[in-house]
């Protein structure tokens, strides 16, 4: 691959991922500020569902992108894309896996809602994770040496590694 379509790839792919990694952060924060003000365990569940519900949405509307990327005409995109489109499938998932939480024990009390939020936490670094692509998956060193030295790649994807030192 040229560094050129390496560099097309880059730029088609990461501010997707950007934003979706966003919008799913910006979710869970939104919730996990909103739920520490909220006074009964229902309405905490309440909360937190609206959540996983949001989640899911920018799931969908992640692979809503990607099919708009497949045209692209990039072809070093095709099987990343693919790997990202299965990871939005993991990851809805994983937020089937926290529903399951809030089924399994539907009141959140005042002293147990704080390690609700740290199990909430650490799933949807799942789902966070579920959709970066891993780079060094592709090896191919133009395609790593792009998606590590483009801005908004260095928190969309994960470890890319050229046989460089990285701070990926």
């Amino acid at each position: 691959m040229t560094p050129d379509e390496a560099a097309a790839a880059a730029t088609a792919l990461c501010p997707v991922l950007l934003d979706h990694l966003s919008a799913i952060g910006a979710a869970f924060n939104r919730a996990a500020e909103d739920v520490a003000t909220l006074e009964t365990g229902a309405d905490r569940r309440v909360r937190w569902m609206a959540a996983l519900d949001e989640m899911e949405q920018d799931n969908a509307e992640l692979r809503d992108a990607l099919d708009g990327l497949d045209g692209a005409g990039v072809a070093a995109l095709v099987p990343i894309v693919a790997d990202v489109r299965a990871g939005a499938d993991a990851s809805d998932d994983v937020l089937d896996d926290i529903r399951a939480l809030f089924d399994e024990d539907p009141t959140i009390d005042d002293q147990r809602h704080q390690m609700r939020t740290s199990q909430v936490i650490v799933r949807v670094e799942k789902v966070i994770s579920r959709v970066r692509p891993e780079m060094n998956d592709y090896g191919d060193p133009a395609l790593n040496a792009a998606f590590r030295d483009h801005d908004n790649c260095r928190n969309a994807v994960r470890e890319v590694d050229d046989g460089a030192t990285s701070d990926l």
